[in-house]
């Protein structure tokens, strides 16, 4: 097993190392509550395109990705501390698939 790396100045707690630590421990939270999301809800879209296409289909499909949304919308506005009232969504989605390209 991999050592973690210390974080934080050796032999004391300054109240800048207490803050990065705190920091570090939200940014790890928040992500792993994302990729939990993100891994959960894509076995659900797989078990819902085996079933027949229905409007309820449809319906729970939608569903789900509005779910996926706000894990996303929770990991960027409390682990990353982007300001929801400054976000752009739309603009950052075209970055996001620009890069994909």
């Amino acid at each position: 097993m991999k050592k973690p790396k210390l974080i934080g100045c050796v032999g004391h707690d300054c109240a800048a190392c207490k803050k990065q630590k705190r920091d570090m421990r939200n940014q790890r939270t928040h992500l792993k509550a994302l990729t939990d999301h993100v891994l959960r809800h894509l076995v659900w879209l797989d078990e819902e395109m085996r079933k027949p296409e229905s409007p309820e289909r449809g319906k729970r499909m939608a569903a789900l990705a509005n779910v996926l949304e706000i894990a996303n919308d929770s990991a960027r506005y409390h682990g990353l501390g982007i300001d929801f009232r400054k976000d752009n969504k739309d603009k950052e989605r075209e970055r996001v698939m620009r890069s994909n390209a």
